[in-house]
């Protein structure tokens, strides 16, 4: 059991899926578990555009920014201003079942 929960994990971070560009910004300590972030968020219907405004059921998250949201979420403490589009993604987060 635990050995599919590492192996499923691992086929995760090794899939790129074009989150290379966002989690390449990110500092390397934190990249798995952005990529990890990121497929969940796709899984669940969340989509970005290439400036990287967030998106859920055809609604966009007003000056929203993906790298900003998944790198206060990953890193080890959160920072004491929230990005801009938090609130509204915190909903998403917990919508597409993603602890947060």
């Amino acid at each position: 059991m635990i050995e599919d929960s590492v192996k499923q994990k691992k086929e995760i971070v090794d899939s790129d899926d074009g989150f290379q560009n966002i989690v390449s910004v990110l500092p390397k300590s934190r990249s798995s578990k952005a990529l990890l972030l990121l497929h969940k968020l796709k899984d669940g219907g969340v989509t970005w555009s290439d400036n990287g405004v967030v998106s859920f059921e055809g609604r966009s998250i007003e000056d929203s920014n993906i790298i900003d949201l998944v790198y206060d979420l990953v890193r080890s403490s959160r920072s004491t201003t929230e990005p801009k589009g938090w609130e509204e993604f915190v909903k998403v987060l917990k919508q597409v079942n993603v602890p947060c």
